[in-house]
């Protein structure tokens, strides 16, 4: 039968059969018979407690206090500590400023290359009709090795610069020494 039963039976919400049936089966069953006087008990003393409304905490969840002097020490820490990086990141060398210039006149194509470009190759523009190609690059202080490549294929030193040296497949570049501008 079971514990539906029986709180059918305390509410009165059984049928007339139903409850002839309930009564019979507590009757014959004596585990059934003493759930029944269990309920029954509870019953009794929920209808005692009618009326009275016991003391409850609201279930409304509690504010968290946040403590601010970790968070702001935390934050100060991290504002020391990027800049004391930022302390040691190198600035940009300086760079100085420098005119490639050549004359070439039977030349279809001149570019320059050489350490400061990872040795690709950077166009010179042609100026004027009389031969002379430029390029004007910002380049750091230092001795840089570099050559000219004509139409392509054919590399040669600057021949306004004395300072050469070989290059590893025969040619040779010229060297440039940029001082730092003061």
């Amino acid at each position: 039968m079971g514990s539906t039963l029986i709180s059918q039976f305390i509410d009165d919400e059984l049928k007339l059969d139903e409850k002839e049936r309930f009564v019979k089966g507590v009757r014959q069953d004596g585990g059934f018979y003493d759930e029944t006087l269990e309920l029954l008990a509870q019953e009794s003393l929920l209808r005692q407690m009618e009326g009275v409304t016991p003391e409850v905490e609201p279930l409304l969840p509690r504010r968290r206090r946040v403590a601010w002097r970790p968070v702001v020490a935390l934050a100060a820490s991290l504002v020391i500590l990027l800049l004391s990086v930022l302390a040691l990141v190198p600035e940009n060398p300086p760079s100085v400023t420098h005119r490639f210039l050549i004359h070439a006149p039977e030349v279809d194509t001149v570019a320059v290359m050489g350490d400061f470009t990872s040795w690709s190759p950077l166009a010179l523009t042609r100026v004027g009709v009389a031969g002379y190609w430029e390029l004007t690059l910002h380049l750091s202080p230092g001795v840089h090795r570099y050559a000219f490549l004509m139409n392509g294929d054919l590399l040669a030193p600057d021949p306004t610069v004395v300072a050469r040296e070989g290059d590893d497949f025969g040619g040779m570049n010229s060297i440039l020494r940029i001082k730092e501008e003061a």
